[in-house]
């Protein structure tokens, strides 16, 4: 059985005090815990980290500088273990990355790759995130005024349904009738035409 990695073996410097926390949110079964505290050490064939486990935090060092970039919180659970807490490096003299969400990807993919789990789950997870949270905020600035459009022209039409109907029953008001139906039909193609933009602008690729 190979030695677990430890602190001795590769250079390494701590985590500075610039800093920002990650939002992952991760559990692994006790065998994939076995695999991310057994760590990582460079052999100088493709590997690009340093990783040991110091309970609880395990900490991932780029293995040609030594800098440490992510430090992980990973506590013990009756059937594993979860990642409690997620800390990066800000400090850009070690780490040129300063997107939290970019980060939060990468190191989401380094542990599950060290714990030996398939990461596609995890990366539909994370673009699931991502496109409600765009969506909310579509919603907030006001871009996604055809759905909200839509909803409105809808609710007119079902509004003015029961008339329309009842229109059609008074024999003799052929204008008030034809009037009513004209005016609900139109309100139903509104609200089509509303849906269509809304899923054209929901489907078209942000600008980089």
């Amino acid at each position: 059985m190979v030695d677990a990695a430890n602190r001795s073996d590769w250079k390494n410097t701590p985590l500075p005090l610039r800093r920002a926390q990650l939002l992952i949110d991760l559990t692994f079964t006790s065998e994939e815990f076995t695999r991310l505290a057994s760590g990582l050490v460079s052999t100088g064939a493709g590997d690009s980290w340093f990783i040991y486990f110091e309970s609880p935090w395990l900490y991932m060092h780029e293995s040609n500088s030594g800098c440490c970039i992510y430090q992980v919180k990973i506590e013990r659970e009756a059937d594993g273990c979860r990642v409690r807490e997620a800390l990066v490096n800000r400090d850009s003299s070690q780490h040129r990355g300063t997107n939290d969400k970019r980060d939060e990807l990468l190191l989401g993919m380094l542990l599950l790759k060290q714990s030996g789990r398939d990461t596609g789950g995890f990366l539909d997870r994370i673009a699931a995130r991502e496109r409600a949270t765009e969506i909310k905020k579509s919603f907030a600035r006001g871009s996604l005024l055809p759905a909200q459009i839509a909803c409105s022209l809808i609710a007119v039409a079902l509004i003015s349904a029961p008339f329309a109907l009842l229109s059609s029953g008074l024999a003799g008001f052929f204008i008030l009738e034809a009037f009513c139906a004209l005016f609900w039909y139109a309100m139903l193609i509104l609200a089509f035409v509303a849906i269509l933009l809304f899923i054209h602008q929901l489907c078209k690729p942000k600008r980089s």
